[in-house]
């Protein structure tokens, strides 16, 4: 039997690591989390993380071991150092290409797909294919659309220049959501009958209670539908859309969330529902930045992402990339409806409850910790630029590694350029998952992008013995970098192979042919 090595050897050990590597050695024996477990050999360790920390008599042995636990956790160590990357080609109906509009439902279990006008639902929960027609309203004009497609050309007529077909389909009932240009159909396929329908621009919209009336500035959209997609976490009551070719230029995609759950008293959403709900706005993210202090035609709030409602509050939290003139970066923000008081403290009725790091935002260690070394800020941020003569692959190869053994470095927080982040967040409201296009290459014109992880825990806890509150900043981390641009984005709970829990998160691409999964944990 190999006697344990002596105690202060083990220490001499660990000072040479890097947090997360000091981490999983804790968990090596008993003798080793003895001696990783002092407060001196803790605080040396928390030094190289973006921790505030208390003098080193402040706390007891136990709230030193609490605080790095704290640390661990806020900072993913676990799903960092634990992950495995499969990539596989989609499960689509036999014939669909890269260019065959298709959606998926978001249970996975009914796939979509439109060709030429005649839309087929595979359906898995009771193992029907449907069929249903385009209405030719869809089309502003239909013989044109016809010439136009049969000679091959783009045109789709005024307002349908860059017009592509844009499909979603409801977990919870038959209904199918299609967009062509500015107009937005939905039918039911297991009623066929008349589409409800709604047009960008055109349509009379009213904003619901849920949603503070626009400030000044707004403009209403006069761009083209880019995305669809019942919200699951709303029982499909609600449909985001995504708007691009806006005419502002720093703003250039909108989402807009249409529906109003509060005036179903059903399950789940119908025809009906949405003959009476399809114009009203729920919420709308260019309104949202109009009403922000001190806004200004170039204040946006991009891929926003609303969060599950709490049952015991009519506020709503959402998920943004916010950009200012003195702020770039990804917020957590809740709005107030307008039928609701605000607080007695707030004047405003959207309230930026935290700011998530950035490249262009963020805490570095030695801002927390002045014992620890200070980056020099005047040291380029941006790795993919070091070697311009590296090739697309090198970099990302580069830019990986670096991110490997420079777990803090600001260089591998998100640059939150991307008009249109793709935002997921795990059904547990617990992890939240970031794509951005161009993230991690030498050339932003380069397909493909890089993928960022955030804990959604809270990011501020008291650690005891000062009775101070102690900032734990949640630090997110590149997950990894595609060459190919991702069209969708999901972060599930999931066992792990060993009976504890994890996440799953799956990235799609060239419409579904392209599936990329990463089990964290």
């Amino acid at each position: 039997m190999a006697l344990p090595l002596p105690t202060e050897l083990i220490q001499s050990i660990l000072h040479f690591t890097d947090t997360e590597t000091y981490h999983s050695a804790r968990f090596t024996s008993r003798h080793w989390y003895n001696a990783a477990s002092t407060p001196y050999m803790l605080r040396k360790a928390l030094e190289q993380t973006p921790t505030l920390l208390p003098a080193l008599n402040s706390l007891s042995e136990t709230n030193w071991n609490t605080l790095f636990n704290q640390v661990s956790q806020l900072n993913l160590f676990e799903y960092r150092l634990r992950c495995l990357k499969t990539i596989s080609k989609g499960d689509l109906p036999q014939g669909s290409t890269a260019s065959t509009p298709l959606a998926t439902s978001h249970d996975g279990k009914k796939i979509v797909v439109l060709k030429g006008s005649q839309i087929t639902i595979h359906d898995h929960n009771d193992e029907e294919k449907y069929e249903l027609t385009l209405s030719q309203s869809l089309y502003p004009l239909w013989t044109s659309v016809c010439r136009a497609l049969l000679e091959g050309g783009a045109g789709y007529g005024a307002n349908q220049g860059y017009a592509r077909h844009r499909l979603a389909v409801s977990s919870r009932s038959g209904l199918v959501a299609v967009g062509l240009g500015k107009t937005i159909q939905i039918y039911n396929y297991r009623d066929p009958g008349s589409p409800v329908e709604y047009v960008l621009g055109q349509t009379e919209t009213v904003f619901s209670s849920s949603s503070p009336a626009p400030g000044p500035n707004y403009r209403e959209t006069d761009g083209v539908v880019e995305s669809l997609e019942f919200v699951d976490g709303d029982g499909d009551m609600l449909l985001r859309v995504g708007i691009g070719k806006e005419s502002n230029p720093n703003r250039t995609y909108r989402v807009r969330y249409l529906g109003d759950p509060s005036r179903s008293s059903q399950q789940q959403p119908s025809l009906y529902y949405w003959r009476q709900n399809l114009n009203r706005v729920y919420l709308d993210s260019v309104a949202l930045a109009t009403i922000l202090p001190n806004n200004d035609y170039k204040t946006a709030l991009n891929g926003i992402h609303l969060l599950p409602q709490s049952p015991s509050t009519t506020s709503r939290s959402f998920i943004a990339a916010l950009k200012t003139q003195d702020v770039q970066g990804y917020c957590i923000a809740t709005v107030i409806p307008s039928s609701s008081p605000l607080p007695d403290d707030e004047e405003q009725q959207i309230i930026i409850s935290h700011h998530l790091p950035s490249k262009t935002n963020y805490l570095t260690p030695s801002t927390h910790s002045p014992t620890s070394k200070a980056r020099n800020t005047s040291d380029p941020i941006n790795i993919s630029l070091m070697d311009q003569t590296l090739n697309d692959k090198a970099v990302v190869t580069q830019n990986l590694l670096t991110a490997t053994t420079d777990r803090w470095d600001s260089v591998h927080l998100p640059a939150v350029t991307a008009r249109n982040p793709l935002i997921s967040v795990s059904d547990d409201g617990q992890l939240l998952v970031v794509y951005e296009q161009g993230g991690g290459h030498s050339f932003r014109y380069m397909a493909g992008g890089g993928l960022y992880v955030f804990s959604l825990d809270d990011s501020i806890t008291r650690t005891g013995g000062s009775g101070e509150a102690k900032m734990v900043q949640p630090w997110p981390y590149l997950l990894d970098i595609v060459d190919v641009d991702v069209d969708g984005l999901k972060v599930a709970k999931s066992e792990t192979g060993n009976g504890t829990n994890g996440y799953t998160v799956t990235a799609t691409a060239l419409n579904g042919q392209w599936v990329v999964k990463w089990c964290l944990g």
